[in-house]
């Protein structure tokens, strides 16, 4: 007995050892092995952790395709194991009654241990303002078929939740019994493109968890652009067409991003307004684009979506080069019941729309009136109106500028019958002409004449003249402030011009002012400048060339964006007139003078010069071909380059004279003039200047057979021009005639 006893014992230890040995085994994970074929088995690992805080059953948790429901806290572990580099994602299917329990280092892949570390914690939670003692429930539910990223659920107005992955979900904010939910979709899923929608979404809290929230998301088609209007790529586009661009679905206005919509070009970003109906997106420029430019057209990947959220894959570019403009039929623009007209003037606004100011008199021999005319962007003109103060005698010798709102300013010269003084009015979209009034009252004895106009595109403006008794003029000048008005006219010091000379004046974006005039010193005459720096006040008197004693005459200044001016002049030669230049530089003042025009060719004069904001300029002048005929010719100044090498811009055997010169936003440029076509007869003529060919063969732009004077130009910053003239009906009858570049 005692024998049978000890092998009995020894056998029980023995299977005791190998359970344990067994059973210390399994701790670690299903160990591979083979199968009844030989081929091994991967090793596979479960996937667990622990539970804190659970007091109520209720809690459901889900891996994969498997569920676990938990009934206290402690630890857990799913019941299917899962092979090493497979990845887990741990949610809650199931929130326990009165809890909110949260998931952290739920998801990852597995390693080549099990998972431990999976910590879900749950907490009694209580409505915001609740006394503590009123059971709170949450609200959650299941999400399926998201495949992309981004998706964003509200419940009520204010309680967000991103979600990143299918399966279960539940806001953080717990309500109160009785309390209503509301769960949408505010920020749809991207890449891919998705909807999603939510059914049971809505109700009111009863005794328990709200969890049957259903959240369904399919993937959409993505947005496609079908066509555009123009085509990209187009040339020759007309310039008041906006681009439409057609898709393949109706789009939701809703979702228009306007901000992710751009239209530019070389010269920058064009103001634009965007919009949607149907399938169609249209973009409308607030000015009508330049001429001759090429334009790109970016809608961004997230700009639009279709009613069913479908959305674009990529950005779409647009590409296309506008038209450029051409004359128009030429249109007598007389003011009704006025038979004589003189000396016209023209301002344009950045919207196209021109004002025209003359001379005008109801009978012949009458008193001269200043009229002025509107012309619509249409290119039809209103009636014309007297925007002078009409008493005492003449006025004359009108100007005229526009900002680029098509605020006007106006300024000539009035004879009251004791003194003649310079005289103002300014017109306003939408209101009209004010009332006109002297700009230098208090000023002293003496005469005013020779008045010159410049405002910017804010609408600050200079005006300059000339007033006094006998011998030179003194330069007088004046301020005009759309907030304030005019300010007090005084003369510039020292300032001491030629009797019958003119001076000039440009204004820049930055208000500041150049003033150049025509001055004896001694033995020869100079071209004098004075520069008005705005809110510091008026620099110096300064010569503009100091290295030639011949007599110089006739200048011009113009100004860029960044203060750089130009100025032009004709200076004596010997027996000959020559065209000189000097740039201006903020830090550097004047440069040093050259000369611009062929020498050797020929007398020269008349010149006058147009520039960008950029700085580049262009300038045109008579000159004598040796032939006993004038030209027009004309020379180019680059910044960085200079100018370049002059050359006639129009070969007509006629005599040419007045050329005038305008530039737009883009560097292009007209230029107008008149040609002597017969003994005594003149004719308008014009050619257009583009930084890509140059200047085009001249042509003349008035359509009859009468004699023509005193073409003046008008250019905006897209490119649109008008340009009026004089004809010559009769010794004592002239008219206004006009004509429009578009």
């Amino acid at each position: 007995m005692k024998i049978r006893f000890l092998r009995i014992a020894g056998s029980l230890l023995l299977s005791i050892t190998f359970l344990a040995l067994a059973a210390c085994g399994s701790g670690e994970s299903s160990r591979g092995g083979t199968d009844g074929g030989g081929n091994p088995v991967p090793q596979a690992y479960s996937v667990g952790g622990t539970v804190t805080g659970l007091s109520v059953p209720g809690l459901r948790i889900h891996n994969g395709s498997t569920d676990l429901d938990i009934a206290a806290a402690g630890p857990f572990t799913f019941p299917a194991t899962l092979a090493s580099g497979t990845a887990y994602n741990v949610t809650i299917v199931l929130q326990p009654a009165t809890q909110v329990c949260t998931v952290s280092q739920g998801s990852g892949a597995v390693g080549t241990n099990n998972v431990t570390s999976v910590a879900i914690t749950c907490a009694t939670t209580t409505p915001p303002g609740g006394d503590g003692g009123m059971p709170t429930y949450s609200i959650g539910g299941t999400l399926a078929g998201l495949a992309g990223t981004g998706l964003e659920i509200q419940n009520g107005d204010t309680d967000d939740l991103p979600v990143a992955a299918n399966g279960g979900f539940t806001f953080t904010t717990t309500l109160a019994s009785g309390s209503p939910y509301k769960v949408t979709v505010i920020t749809q899923p991207s890449s891919p493109a998705q909807v999603c929608t939510v059914s049971n979404g809505s109700g009111t809290v009863a005794t328990s968890n709200v969890t049957n929230v259903a959240i369904t998301c399919t993937t959409t088609p993505p947005l496609t652009l079908t066509s555009s209007t123009p085509a990209t790529s187009a040339t020759d586009v007309l310039r008041g067409t906006g681009p439409v661009l057609s898709f393949s679905t109706s789009l939701d206005p809703a979702t228009l991003t306007t901000s992710a919509v751009a239209l530019k070009s070389a010269a920058g970003n064009v103001a634009i307004t965007v919009s949607t109906s149907g399938n169609k997106l249209s973009v409308v420029s607030a000015d009508p684009l330049l001429p001759l430019t090429a334009y790109t057209l970016t809608v961004g990947s997230g700009a639009v979506r279709g009613t069913a959220g479908e959305q674009l894959a990529n950005p779409i570019t647009v590409t296309f080069t506008t038209r450029d403009q051409s004359w128009q039929t030429a249109k007598l623009i007389n003011s009704p019941g006025m038979v004589d007209a003189r000396n016209p003037q023209v301002a344009m606004d950045a919207h196209g729309n021109a004002l025209v100011v003359s001379e005008q008199g109801q009978t012949l021999g009458a008193q001269h009136r200043i009229q002025s005319i509107r012309q619509r962007t249409s290119g039809n003109f209103g009636n014309g109106a007297a925007i002078d103060s009409g008493a005492g005698n003449n006025s004359w010798d009108a100007q005229i500028a526009m900002d680029a709102s098509g605020n006007a300013l106006a300024v000539w010269t009035f004879n009251d019958g004791f003194r003649v003084d310079i005289w103002s009015n300014r017109y306003i979209p939408g209101g009209g002409w004010g009332t006109a009034a002297s700009i230098e009252a208090g000023t002293p004895a003496g005469d005013a004449s020779s008045a010159h106009l410049a405002v910017n595109a804010h609408g600050y403006a200079v005006a300059v003249w000339l007033r006094g008794v006998t011998g030179p003029r003194q330069v007088w000048v004046n301020r005009y402030d759309p907030s304030s008005g005019w300010a007090t006219a005084a003369a510039i010091p020292g300032a001491q011009a030629v009797l019958g000379s003119e001076p000039h004046v440009a204004v820049d974006a930055n208000n500041n002012a150049f003033v150049v005039w025509q001055q004896t010193n001694g033995s020869h005459v100079d071209i004098m400048s004075r520069l008005y720096v705005f809110g510091t006040g008026w620099d110096a008197v300064r010569p503009v060339d100091t290295s030639n004693t011949g007599t110089a005459s006739v200048p011009q200044v113009a100004f860029d964006s960044d203060g750089n001016a130009l100025a032009t002049w004709v200076q004596r030669d010997g027996s000959s007139f020559r065209i000189r230049s000097n740039r201006y530089s903020p830090g550097n003042g004047w440069g040093i003078a050259e000369m611009i025009e062929a020498q050797n060719i020929g007398t020269a004069v008349g010149p006058q010069i147009a520039m960008d904001a950029s700085g580049n300029a262009i300038a045109v002048w008579e000159q004598n071909t040796g032939t006993g005929n004038f030209a027009i010719w004309s020379n180019r100044y680059t910044v960085g380059s200079g100018w370049g090498a002059a050359a006639p811009i129009e070969t007509d055997p006629y005599d040419a004279s007045s050329p005038q010169i305008a530039m737009d936003a883009s560097g292009n440029a007209i230029a107008v003039w008149s040609e002597e076509e017969s003994s005594l007869s003149f004719r308008t003529w014009s050619s257009r200047y583009t930084s890509a060919g140059g200047w085009s063969p001249s042509a003349r732009i008035q359509t009859d057979s009468i004699s023509s004077l005193n073409p003046r130009l008008a250019v905006n910053p897209s490119g649109d021009a008008v340009v009026v003239w004089e004809q010559v009906i009769s010794l004592d009858v002239h008219e206004v005639w006009s004509n429009q570049f578009e």
